[in-house]
């Protein structure tokens, strides 16, 4: 089957969607009928053009990729949305596409698009860059579950003490534990300044 990855043909996407990088929205743009197949049998036989029609009609102009999702792993949402072509179909982040759009290229793991304030949902071009992994990290939030307000600090009950801990090269390092909240932040803030 042809155009099996269409959503890495940018110049095909570029004219099935439009990215407004002012404010991060993307649009479905009207199709061609050579965007379709004919289909069906009989009575119930529709033509690449009215296809292509009905799709206008239903989807031309709207706002696409606007579904908020959010996964186990995330620390926010996410817009997302479901597009095909030619019957493949392909559920896509709106980060990932207009970042595309925008610049032409999709990131090669292990970087990725990362949303500079840390709002999901914020994908105006000015908030999207590429990141490794380790810069990713850098600009994760506070999780609702944690204790101190501080990324990387914690509250052992069981000891009665504060624990700081870093993600150094992809693993989980403990710093230490500590009776004064304010030298645990002070352990994980300098070992993230050498980092």
């Amino acid at each position: 089957m042809e155009d099996v990855n269409w959503w890495e043909d940018l110049d095909l996407m570029r004219r099935l969607f439009r990215y407004d990088p002012a404010s991060g929205l993307i649009y479905a743009c009207d199709r061609l009928p050579s965007d379709f197949e004919d289909g069906g049998e009989g009575s119930s036989f529709v033509s690449k053009e009215g296809r292509a029609a009905k799709y206008n009609k239903d989807y031309g102009g709207r706002l696409s990729f606007n579904r908020r999702i959010r996964n186990r792993r995330s620390t926010c949402d996410y817009m997302y949305g479901n597009a095909s072509y030619k019957g493949v179909q392909k559920g896509l982040f709106a980060h990932r596409v207009g970042f595309f759009l925008y610049h032409g290229y999709y990131p090669v793991f292990p970087n990725s698009v990362d949303h500079i304030n840390r709002d999901g949902c914020d994908n105006r071009i000015e908030n999207l860059r590429e990141a490794t992994a380790k810069e990713q990290l850098a600009n994760t939030g506070v999780r609702s579950s944690n204790t101190s307000g501080h990324v990387g600090v914690s509250f052992l009950k069981a000891r009665g003490k504060w624990r700081a801990s870093a993600s150094i090269d992809g693993k989980k390092v403990n710093l230490g534990t500590f009776v004064d909240i304010n030298d645990a932040i002070a352990a994980r803030k300098a070992v993230m300044k050498d980092a």
